[in-house]
């Protein structure tokens, strides 16, 4: 059973996304997200790939070990290396232990890592999983080492052992071919409104998972009326894992199940049902124990 596994393939795809956003934050080399892309697990991190000097290589494979909580040591990188080079290297550690995820926010300028143990990461898995029940496919315009990305892109497929398509590199005609009845298309607000723009329509049943920022009701209308069947909108941050969720920006955000309401806190449970508080990012007005909207 994959279930929450993180195979080869995955940990090298999350390896591409963190190696751009290092080379972004530490060197001040930014890498668009098609070029992004298109780097896969055998693309070669030396003269005949990106071409990384030797204290790039080691922010980069140390930024991958941190992300699975590992020591920065554990990859020792070359420019003989591709991504698979270091995904191999890093899976017998992940297999051993993975008991932590590190995210960085994606302000390039803050400094601060948020730390999540591994067992509220699955929790939050199992949650989005169920919202891509009955999906044929996921294809995602996001990038995979954010909590949401990876969650949403990684983990939650995995668990529906459902493929991953990334649609990032592909022209929006193309994207717009691509589509099929069944899936399930994962992108931000902004990328959602470029869709809405120039697509002239989306195939039936296809489900939006949008996340990042607040979706519009006027862009939500306009993607159903291209088509879309429905569009679930994840709610949280990087510093508080997801919290909630919801199908309409008409309606209110709904707990996620192991979260309740303490007053004008927020409880979390861990899988051994201990609980403990998460100041929320955003002020709630609440409409029931359960489900609020933003203030």
């Amino acid at each position: 059973m994959k279930s929450f596994s993180i195979d080869r393939e995955d940990i090298a795809r999350i390896a591409c996304a963190l190696t751009a956003d290092e080379l972004s934050r530490r060197f001040n080399h930014y890498t668009d997200f098609v070029t992004q892309s298109v780097w896969q697990g055998d693309t070669s991190l030396g003269e005949e790939g990106l071409d990384l000097k030797q204290d790039q290589l080691t922010a980069c494979a140390a930024r991958l070990c941190s992300f699975f909580s590992m020591p920065e040591t554990t990859i020792e990188p070359t420019r003989d290396d591709c991504f698979y080079d270091w995904a191999d290297e890093i899976a017998p550690a992940i297999k051993l232990e993975l008991k932590q995820f590190r995210f960085w926010p994606a302000s390039i300028t803050s400094a601060a890592q948020s730390s999540h143990p591994a067992e509220e990461i699955w929790q939050d898995a199992r949650m989005v999983a169920s919202l891509l029940t009955g999906r044929r496919r996921v294809v995602s315009l996001v990038s995979p080492h954010s909590l949401f990305g990876f969650i949403s892109t990684v983990l939650a497929p995995n668990l529906q052992l459902i493929p991953v398509l990334d649609g990032r590199r592909m022209p929006v005609d193309m994207l717009g071919e691509e589509l099929a009845f069944g899936d399930a298309l994962v992108a931000t607000p902004t990328l959602w409104r470029y869709i809405g723009e120039t697509l002239g329509s989306l195939p039936h049943n296809i489900v939006g998972l949008s996340f990042g920022e607040p979706l519009l009701a006027d862009l939500a209308t306009e993607l159903r009326e291209k088509g879309l069947g429905a569009m679930r909108e994840l709610y949280g941050s990087t510093e508080t894992g997801l919290i909630a969720w919801r199908d309409a920006p008409t309606e209110p955000f709904v707990l996620f199940d192991h979260w309740r309401r303490n007053g004008n806190e927020l409880m979390r449970a861990n899988p051994a049902a201990r609980e403990r508080p998460v100041g929320a990012m955003d002020h709630l007005n609440w409409t029931s124990e359960r489900a609020f909207t933003l203030g």
